[in-house]
C-alpha cells in the first residue's frame, strides 16, 4: 500500500503549475510502474481529494487521475 500526503498551493505563478503539471507525469508513469495494483487507488484517492479544491484549482489533480487512469493496466 502507498499511502500519499498532499498539500498544495495552486496559487503560483504559471510556471510553478507547469511545473506541477511535469511532477504528477512522471509520478503517475513511476506508480505505475512500481506498483500497478496500486494506481487505481490512488486515482481514487486523488479524485476524492480535489472535490476539497476549488473549481480553478481542480485541473492538475484532474490530469494526474486521468494520466494514472490511462496508465493503469485494465
Amino acid at each position: 500500500m502507498i499511502d500519499v500526503d498532499v498539500h498544495l498551493d495552486m496559487t503560483g505563478p504559471q510556471q510553478a503549475l507547469d511545473s506541477l503539471r511535469e511532477t504528477c507525469r512522471f509520478l503517475s508513469t513511476e506508480l505505475v510502474r512500481v506498483a500497478p495494483g496500486d494506481a487505481a487507488a490512488a486515482a481514487k484517492s486523488l479524485s476524492d481529494f480535489s472535490k476539497q479544491l476549488r473549481p480553478e484549482n481542480r485541473v492538475i489533480i484532474e490530469e494526474f487521475v486521468t494520466l494514472l487512469s490511462q496508465e493503469t493496466p485494465s
